[in-house]
């Protein structure tokens, strides 16, 4: 068991990156839980020459995430907020507790600093950590119970004081130093226990308290981009990109849902229960974080009685764009009046210069675009995201090996992954999640198309 602890206390001062929210968990002993926390001291200095940020709060939030062979990151985010003087500068500690890094394979850990919506990360000069494992146990004045809780004391110093220093803390009020030394729990905890006679002590709690471990100031990772391809009304559409959502949400990964707008206009009354359920949950996806991104009104390689096929991005006139465009906005609006769509992405990825004209004539909240060649907004100013990495043999059909062919020759940098959720059953769930956590592995951030295009424009300032 020491050897376990010293390894994974090893694996969290190697390793440190962000990442988006390990969660909460208690390590169960027989009848009390030894909990982990961690104890964060953040150092730096702000330009706050002109007082511009004094009084400005301050905004640290500390993520640790952990992922082994089975298990995507689970992250716990902790936020303080901190008040700035004129100085500018940053000295305070806070604490994350509850968290714990159970069948650990790698501990990473990140800090953010934001203040008045800046992102002022790069200004931290030293983020420390000290790992804490801890019990609290009842305390009443007599022998009967100080006994008891020597003997659970002496199951918590063999798991837990390897390596580290452990303290007795009384009632929150008094910290007591027991040994530097390898514990083997002779009289020196037992005397304290028993000298200890102060009626108001309720409790007494017991730290292993781990070395400093830094946790470097990291400014740029890489990012993909989960571009997830027609939403509409049909059944297998919404358990599809449900399906989606639950994936992606329960590791606090946000994705882009592309929309398809004619199945809201055939069908028919979207008050009925049945509709207004299928409204309801993606406005629920809203409501998570995910962005929902405009791709197109027909999304239909049929013809019309012209012979020309009903939406083309890549060939139709710019009337006949800016028509279908607007088609498709007016009803999204109908339908989600509360939520403005600022990403596109054609059907079939088919697009030319024509499109980003009628975009930004007809939809002048987009700014973002998918798939586009850089050639054809240069003129029109849209964003960009191109860099793609295959991931699915067809539609719906999602290929590892092509994702790691394709990647190859992109890992390290920006990418955007397009497949379509409508298709997935358990075995495509199983690539998803195989290529996510290479993604992980390489420490690759994740955001909705949006949210890069925000992080480009702090990024390229």
């Amino acid at each position: 068991m020491k050897k376990i602890l010293c390894f994974i206390l090893t694996l969290c001062i190697m390793m440190s990156i962000f990442v988006c929210p390990s969660f909460a968990e208690e390590v169960k002993t027989e009848e009390n839980p030894v909990k982990h926390g961690t104890e964060v001291y953040v150092k730096g200095k702000i330009d706050n020459a002109d007082g511009k940020y004094t009084g400005k709060m301050l905004n640290i939030k500390f993520m640790a995430n952990e992922y082994d062979a089975d298990i995507v990151p689970k992250t716990t985010y902790e936020t303080l907020s901190y008040k700035l003087d004129e100085t500018g500068v940053v000295d305070f500690k806070f604490r994350c507790d509850d968290i714990t890094f159970d069948k650990i394979g790698q501990c990473n850990r990140r800090v953010y600093a934001e203040l008045d919506g800046v992102d002022v990360t790069s200004s931290l000069e030293s983020v420390t950590a000290k790992d804490l494992y801890y019990i609290e146990i009842p305390f009443e004045n007599n022998e009967e119970t100080k006994t008891k809780i020597i003997e659970k004391f002496k199951a918590f110093f063999d798991e837990y004081s390897y390596g580290r220093t452990v303290y007795l803390k009384a009632a929150d009020t008094s910290r007591i130093k027991i040994s530097l030394q390898n514990l083997k729990f002779s009289s020196s905890l037992s005397v304290k226990i028993k000298e200890m006679n102060d009626e108001k002590i309720k409790y007494v709690r017991l730290y292993a308290v781990g070395e400093n471990v830094k946790i470097p100031v990291v400014k740029e990772r890489s990012v993909a981009v989960w571009k997830l391809d027609d939403l509409q009304m049909p059944n297998s559409a919404i358990r599809g990109f449900e399906k989606a959502y639950n994936y992606f949400s329960q590791y606090g990964i946000k994705a882009g849902f592309g929309i398809i707008m004619h199945s809201f206009d055939e069908y028919g009354d979207l008050t009925t229960e049945e509709n207004k359920a299928k409204i309801d949950k993606i406005n629920s996806w809203i409501d998570g974080g995910f962005e929902i991104w405009y791709h197109g009104y027909w999304h239909n390689k049929n013809t019309d009685e012209n012979g020309e096929r009903i939406e083309n991005f890549g060939s139709d006139s710019l009337e006949k764009q800016e028509k279908n465009l607007k088609m498709g906005i007016d009803t999204f609006k109908r339908v989600f009046p509360n939520y403005t769509m600022k990403s596109f992405g054609a059907p079939y990825n088919s697009t030319c210069k024509v499109t980003a004209e009628a975009l930004k004539k007809g939809c002048p909240d987009i700014n973002t675009v998918l798939f586009f060649n850089d050639s054809d907004v240069e003129e029109s100013g849209h964003f960009n995201i191109d860099n793609s990495v295959s991931i699915e043999s067809k539609a719906g059909d999602e290929d590892f090996e092509k994702f790691e062919s394709s990647f190859k020759s992109k890992k390290g940098k920006d990418i955007i992954l397009q497949s379509h959720p409508w298709g997935w059953d358990d075995k495509d769930l199983e690539v998803i999640d195989k290529i996510t956590k290479v993604l992980v592995a390489e420490d690759y951030a994740f955001m909705t198309p949006q949210e890069y295009y925000e992080y480009c424009q702090k990024r390229n300032k």
